[in-house]
């Protein structure tokens, strides 16, 4: 490689190592170097506002810079939580670059929920479906019911379980409902420790949406806010009790104009990625058995009830012996000429004079010469009864 090529890189790595000197000479985007020094120095809330700062020089400065100017931001970062973002922001900056299988790597090492049940569309037209209770707010305390309907906007619905794909950190419910405008939706998950870890202990929930949401977390509301804004992750956080067993998070979203998207991570009392929980995205074995019908017994060990017997067949052999049928008589061939043919009812057997090719008729003749079509005139439907001759 020629020092033309390589020179700029050594200059733009050491313009952005913590605390070196290259920063001020120029090797890499002013923007770019800038916005590093202020995410770094950056704390709380405003890292986030830096950090995006940061992102925003994409289109103006060269990705490899930006690229690597995040990872320096991440491993400066004060916080659990800004190391996240951080690292969030670089595996973006790795798909964009085209490694799609790095950034999906990268995305779910960082405690994303993936996995949910969706229930919708709901009506939300002028904005009013965000306070309305559609029925799953109602049965958190209850199993999930893959055969309940409920009423959407159009049509009824039920509970689904979309297939798994490659996350990004969010969830689009426009792609799995329709219409995907002025909707409100639901998605729904279970999450519980994993073997050999600590339960009950606290956890956090980092949640993110495109429009106004409402976190229920075993059954309990610990998240909302009404304004429909654009998506960010990690723009609301709260600490709950991760409890022995299954926890139920249920998650309802309301979008406008544009479909509504959810992002939702779980992490430790700090913040950091908690790596110790399984998420299962199913109904399992009491929600998935249809609803019992009026007339059994829901008790184990009841006994179906006795069939019924087959009805005896009637005795056929002292009933007389049917008569046969008698076919039809076959009409006589002068009576047969007198009537229309079936396949042909648009024409008629003249029993007149035999014609030639100059005569005309009213109608189609059919006689030995052959039918002739009358020029310039339309095919009568009715039969008719009589024939014009010149």
């Amino acid at each position: 490689m020629s020092p033309k090529r390589w020179l700029p890189v050594v200059l733009a790595g050491a313009a952005l190592l913590p605390g070196s000197a290259g920063a001020d000479l120029g090797a890499v985007h002013p923007e770019v170097a800038e916005a590093t020094r202020e995410a770094r120095a950056a704390t709380g809330p405003e890292g986030y506002a830096a950090m995006r700062e940061l992102w925003r020089t994409w289109d103006r400065a060269d990705p490899a810079q930006v690229e690597a100017a995040l990872e320096s931001v991440r491993d400066s970062a004060a916080t659990p939580s800004l190391r996240v973002y951080a690292d969030l922001l670089a595996a973006y900056a790795r798909r964009r670059r085209g490694d799609l299988d790095g950034a999906l790597a990268r995305v779910a090492d960082l405690g994303f929920i993936g996995r949910w049940m969706t229930l919708g569309p709901f009506d939300n037209d002028n904005k009013d479906g965000f306070e309305r209770a559609f029925g799953p707010e109602d049965e958190q305390n209850e199993p999930v019911a893959p055969h309940r309907s409920y009423d959407g906007k159009e049509r009824p619905v039920r509970w689904r379980v979309p297939p798994t794909t490659g996350s990004y950190g969010w969830f689009d419910l426009g792609e799995v409902m329709r219409p995907r405008e002025k909707i409100c939706g639901y998605a729904t998950t279970f999450v519980r420790a994993k073997a050999g870890s600590q339960a009950p202990r606290p956890v956090t929930l980092w949640v993110g949406s495109a429009g106004a949401f409402k976190v229920l977390y075993n059954g309990e509301l610990v998240l909302e806010d009404a304004a429909y804004r654009d998506l960010d992750i990690d723009r609301f956080a709260t600490t709950v009790t991760l409890r022995p067993g299954d926890n139920r998070i249920t998650v309802k979203v309301c979008g406008d104009e544009d479909a509504p998207k959810l992002a939702l991570r779980i992490g430790d009392a700090q913040g950091a990625p908690d790596r110790a929980i399984e998420v299962r995205a199913d109904v399992g074995e009491e929600g998935a058995k249809p609803p019992a019908s009026p007339g059994t017994d829901p008790k184990p060990g009841a006994q179906a009830p006795a069939k019924p017997a087959p009805a005896s067949k009637p005795d056929t052999a002292s009933k007389p012996a049917a008569k046969p049928r008698r076919s039809p008589v076959r009409p006589s061939r002068a009576r047969r000429r007198s009537l229309p043919s079936p396949r042909r009812p648009e024409t008629a057997r003249w029993p007149g004079p035999r014609c030639d090719r100059r005569a005309t008729c009213s109608v189609r003749c059919r006689c030995s010469s052959g039918p002739w079509p009358v020029p310039g005139r339309r095919r009568r439907r009715s039969r008719p009864t009589r024939a014009t001759w010149r």
